[in-house]
């Protein structure tokens, strides 16, 4: 058998099907490592080899229970164990990304140091401890931003419109208590202004493929998490400067071959990243490239690793597709969409009670718990920016 292990069961449906099928489509078994808890969620019906369970998600403990199989690769696409699953493969011997590479992506301070020296970034940041936060924060004019440097999905990112608004910061923490005691580090950042977009890609040894631009929703200050997405960007086709500037990031940060998930907010004077990430977004960004571009994301990466070729990148979107969060508990009574513009097709999709959605994660609550999504394809922008007006205006209305 020729394995490939996941490290991390991913949290959402598509990307584990995803994940596992492309992988078996190009003969490999596969192998996926986790706690009890995370393979609970693995269907029965999931064409996986082996169901691997470890007590501690450690590099020892994952790379002892790994040995045996002698996988000929290790991934994860799981934001959190993406630097585990590097530290997996070096104890392997399995040819990847380093964890050197992993963990400057990963800490946001680090990567921001970089992007600065490098001429990629003009933010001025600084690093701190909740402890300290007050007497940092005194060097910054407002807005600015606070945020850990290792968390993901804008757990922990609060931007702050005054220096009076400091002290709720620590209402974010579960036990603030944990936090004084950990040291964790926090990232202080001036506000970028601009539109906020997504750029998904994949690097193949250190050259970055377009895929798309992703337009963001967010639910603006003082949290900034994100509402929605719609896929590719209009901007995509009017602004050629996504593409260098991720060449000169990934090239900066000394990435070789992985996906790429960036966020970025655009100026008609520069673009400058807000953070990057080595696996493919999350949010069902994934299967909103397959309903507009006909894109395989998994697929594609496996091929590169395999054997270092290129990714299709389409010039021209199929369709454009979107996604919007459904962000309040519903059970479906009265719940109804709009009229579709001609050529619109959509559908809803509640999570229920059963999700898998955490109400915190390492101490710090998360502030936008979800109850399920609205996904849709349009034939062009046009049909895609009429209704998602039409869903903000009227959507959750009942009758």
């Amino acid at each position: 058998m020729t394995y490939l292990a996941l490290v991390g069961v991913p949290r959402t449906a598509y990307t584990l099907n995803e994940a596992v099928i492309q992988a078996r489509l190009r003969g490999f078994d596969v192998a996926l490592v986790d706690r009890a808890a995370g393979l609970a969620a693995v269907p029965g019906t999931m064409p996986v080899s082996r169901l691997v369970e470890v007590d501690r998600m450690t590099p020892d403990d994952v790379a002892q229970a790994l040995a045996a199989l002698r996988p000929e690769r290790v991934l994860s696409f799981s934001e959190l164990h993406l630097g585990l699953a590097a530290r997996v493969r070096e104890r392997l011997g399995v040819p990847g990304e380093a964890g050197a590479v992993e963990d400057l992506v990963r800490d946001k301070g680090a990567t921001r140091h970089r992007l600065v020296e490098r001429g990629l970034s003009r933010v001025r940041h600084a690093m701190t401890t909740l402890a300290d936060l007050p007497r940092a924060a005194a060097e910054f004019a407002p807005p600015f931003v606070v945020k850990p440097v290792d968390m993901t999905g804008s757990i922990g990112v609060r931007a702050i419109r005054s220096h009076s608004e400091l002290a709720a910061y620590g209402g974010l923490f579960e036990d603030p208590s944990v936090e004084a005691h950990q040291e964790r580090r926090l990232l202080l950042e001036e506000f970028i202004t601009g539109t906020e977009y997504s750029v998904e890609g994949i690097c193949v040894a250190g050259t970055f493929h377009l895929h798309a631009v992703t337009q963001k929703a967010t639910s603006g200050f003082p949290d900034f998490y994100e509402t929605g997405h719609l896929l590719p960007a209009r901007a995509q086709y009017t602004d050629g400067r996504f593409a260098p500037y991720l060449q000169k990031v990934v090239t900066a940060l000394g990435i070789t071959t992985a996906p790429i998930h960036a966020e970025v907010k655009v100026t008609d004077e520069a673009i400058d990243l807000i953070e990057i990430h080595s696996r493919f977004g999350g949010d069902l960004i994934p299967l909103l490239l397959e309903r507009a571009l006909d894109i395989k994301v998994f697929g594609q990466f496996y091929d590169a690793l395999l054997s270092g070729s290129a990714p299709r990148t389409p010039t021209a979107p199929g369709k454009v597709a979107g996604v919007r969060f459904i962000g309040r508990p519903v059970d479906g009574t009265g719940l109804r969409l709009p009229a579709l513009p001609s050529g619109v097709e959509a559908e809803i999709v509640l999570t229920g009670s059963h999700a898998r959605e955490p109400v915190a994660l390492d101490n710090i609550r998360i502030p936008n718990r979800r109850y399920g999504h609205v996904l849709f394809t349009a034939p062009d922008h046009e049909a895609a920016e009429k209704f998602t007006t039409l869903m903000e205006n009227d959507w959750q209305a009942s009758s």
